[in-house]
């Protein structure tokens, strides 16, 4: 980063001048831009992270019970739509009480605990 590498030189300029006021403010400057270095990578972060959930929200296909599914997923998993919207988690759905052979009937969500009667 330029403007890091100029406060560096003039910090060192500022060391050859003995002047302890001046290393000082350089050294609240170069804290600063350590801040602002730090608070860059997290929006980028941050963008990233929106950019993920707005791929999934645009794959996402909502029903009239409570719960979503893919697009892209052949499978048609059943997945709960309040974790979606509360937290963009992807919680698959379980059968309640657990019949494998089956995929209708009631599921439940292991986290929020939200019910789906599923009749297709």
């Amino acid at each position: 980063m330029k403007l890091y590498e100029t406060i560096q030189d003039a910090y060192k300029l500022a060391q050859t001048y003995n002047d302890p006021e001046l290393l000082g403010k350089l050294m609240d400057v170069r804290g600063q831009i350590l801040d602002i270095q730090e608070e860059l990578m997290d929006l980028r972060q941050e963008v990233e992270n929106l950019r993920k959930i707005q791929a999934i929200e645009s794959d996402i296909e909502r029903h009239d019970e409570p719960y979503i599914t893919l697009k892209s997923d052949g499978n048609k998993i059943l997945r709960c739509a309040t974790c979606w919207d509360r937290k963009h988690e992807l919680i698959q759905l379980q059968k309640t009480p657990p019949q494998f052979n089956h995929v209708m009937g009631t599921h439940e969500c292991p986290i929020c605990k939200t019910k789906v009667n599923y009749t297709k």
